[in-house]
């Protein structure tokens, strides 16, 4: 769990699965994802290559926030943390 980057608790995943109102597996998530997005859509994350190879996608027009900070920050090759960033007009 890494509940301190992304603040969801385990106690709320228990709840979403007894409920049965999560994704049963990565792809019926990649299936509700192509609803909203398709070849033109430009996905902007942090480090969303992680996500996207979990939900075995591909896509192409992708911003990568972790690249931008790592040029904003002007040490290259390193890669940061959103906690580098909170609280600036990153967000």
């Amino acid at each position: 769990m890494r509940t301190i980057i992304h603040g969801i608790k385990s106690k709320t995943l228990d709840e979403v699965l007894v409920s049965g109102s999560a994704f049963k597996g990565w792809s019926q998530a990649r299936a509700e994802h192509w609803k909203y997005i398709d070849e033109h859509t430009i996905l902007i994350g942090h480090s969303l290559h992680n996500d996207l190879e979990v939900l075995r996608m591909l896509h192409h027009r992708v911003v990568a926030t972790a690249i931008l900070i790592m040029h904003a920050v002007g040490i290259p090759n390193h890669q940061q943390g959103l906690s580098l960033v909170k609280g600036t007009a990153w967000f």
